[in-house]
């Protein structure tokens, strides 16, 4: 096997020598074989009861961190070839003669590199999915939480304003005035005053629902806690609905027989009885066999449903901005591999003074004034922008030294991703009404371009943009000027 392999790289150097270079003969299908490996860890978490999704999160969590040392081993072992046939050989064609190609070669393997650990993920979403039945679930959610406050209760108290309570005064032994605010003492489950509704404060299965997290349905309207009034009819409707669909989530009653009327009696005088005693003696209201084991179960579909935790990164809003991390590992290698090793140790150095210089700039500033966190991002926007000028002065300029003006110009073009977001991010922040505080809402609404999520699409994009730009600006530059010097 190795002497075939052997023969079949020799070829391939022979053939194809700027492929070998780049060893995607090497790495695709070892790369291949680790996500079929991980993803495989991921199918095979044994589900044959539902678990609960912390239990999921752990096991993703562990094979998560023994992903780690094979990511970072092939990552160095990568770029050090890189290093070794690149940058040890810088004016031999290779990469700055075809600055595209190799940059997008080097993304293209840092992207399946730095996302091995969630190959786990993706196979524990594709398991987990498929033992579930997402159109069934989010039509009972809604019957789930409608139903769920009759059978289960916490709560048998509460405080609520009445404007016709007086307000009470009360001295203490130091002659302080306190002024006690307009409030009664009301139980969470109770009949109105024509005995034909209920007022109840609600308690829900799932909490984390909104209008647009799963589907168009009525979850939106039974997300928010508070008080609710309900005709008995109602009541019997949603009792009755709740006990055909809680046991297939296994929401199971103690008794399943008990009828709706002998479910609302008997709430309502546990509530009476439970209402006037202090919160430790108080006991729970419960008529479901296993209430943690219920909820645990709705909870965990909910989650894969909505992909939260480690099935987060199984989305598409993810990817797109996990792309900028390979994305500038890329910059950051194909640099090296345009420019000799020591040039390169030259760029680091101003590299670190730069940001060192601005750290010690904004911890100053930060420590002698007293202005807010708006001043302080104007400064920053005022330090960019420095830094930019700076550094084109240093490139451009005819007195400075080469040596120096070739520094300057490498890390130039590693600065220039984060530069270019910073903009943004500095944009963004400044413009962020909320940010700044009601008073100043509408002073800068009109500087609100975009909606949250369409800004940062829009600046991520024009990010990426401007960066593969500089990549060849960056090759003409430093072809031109250090290369082929034209003098």
């Amino acid at each position: 096997m190795m002497m075939k392999f052997k023969n079949w790289d020799i070829q391939i150097s022979k053939n194809y020598p700027k492929t070998w270079i780049l060893g995607l003969h090497i790495y695709l299908p070892l790369l291949a074989f680790l996500y079929l490996l991980f993803y495989g860890l991921g199918w095979a978490y044994y589900t044959a009861d539902m678990p609960g999704f912390h239990e999921i999160e752990d096991y993703s969590f562990g094979i998560t961190q023994f992903s780690i040392l094979p990511m970072f081993v092939i990552a160095i072992l990568f770029s050090i070839r890189q290093v070794k046939f690149n940058s040890l050989r810088v004016h031999h064609q290779v990469p700055y003669k075809y600055p595209y190609r190799y940059f997008f070669a080097f993304f293209t393997v840092f992207l399946l590199i730095t996302s091995i650990p969630i190959a786990v993920n993706f196979g524990l979403l594709h398991k987990l999915g498929g033992q579930i039945d997402e159109v069934k679930f989010i039509k009972d959610l809604p019957v789930l939480n409608k139903g769920y406050t009759h059978f289960y209760q916490s709560n048998f108290s509460s405080q609520i304003y009445d404007k016709d309570v007086p307000f009470k005064i009360s001295v203490d032994e130091e002659g302080y005035e306190t002024q006690t605010s307009r409030y009664i003492i009301v139980g969470t489950y109770r009949m109105d005053e024509r005995i034909d509704s209920l007022i109840i404060s609600r308690s829900y299965v799932h909490y984390a629902v909104s209008g647009s997290y799963i589907g168009d349905t009525s979850l939106r309207s039974y997300a928010k806690s508070g008080w609710d009034t309900i005709h008995l009819n109602d009541v019997l409707v949603q009792i009755e609905d709740f006990k055909k669909v809680a046991p297939f989530y296994e929401g199971d009653l103690d008794n399943p027989s008990i009828v709706g009327l002998e479910i609302i009696k008997t709430h309502y005088m546990h509530n009476a009885a439970n209402g006037n005693l202090e919160e430790r003696d108080q006991e729970n209201f419960d008529l479901i066999k296993n209430n943690s084991r219920f909820k645990e179960v709705v909870d965990c579909y909910a989650s894969i449903i909505t992909k939260n935790g480690p099935l987060n990164t199984t989305k598409g809003s993810f990817w797109l901005y996990y792309i900028t991390f390979p994305l500038s590992l890329s910059l950051l290698l194909f640099t090296i591999c345009s420019v000799k090793i020591t040039d390169f140790g030259w760029s680091l150095l101003v590299s670190a003074l730069t940001g060192m210089i601005l750290m010690l700039i904004n911890g100053l500033f930060a420590i002698s004034t007293n202005y807010g966190e708006e001043v302080q991002l104007v400064l920053n926007l005022f330090l960019v922008t420095f830094i930019i000028v700076l550094f084109l002065f240093m490139i451009i300029s005819k007195k400075v030294k080469s040596t120096i003006s070739k520094a300057f110009t490498i890390s130039f073009q590693m600065f220039f991703f984060f530069l270019v977001f910073s903009y943004f991010g500095i944009f963004d922040a400044l413009h962020d009404c909320p940010y700044m505080g009601i008073d100043r809402s509408e002073l800068c609404k009109n500087y609100e371009y975009f909606e949250s999520s369409n800004y940062y699409l829009f600046a991520y994009s024009l990010c990426v943009v401007l960066v593969l730009i500089g990549i060849g600006v960056f090759n003409g530059v430093y072809t031109r000027k250090y290369i082929h010097p034209k003098n």
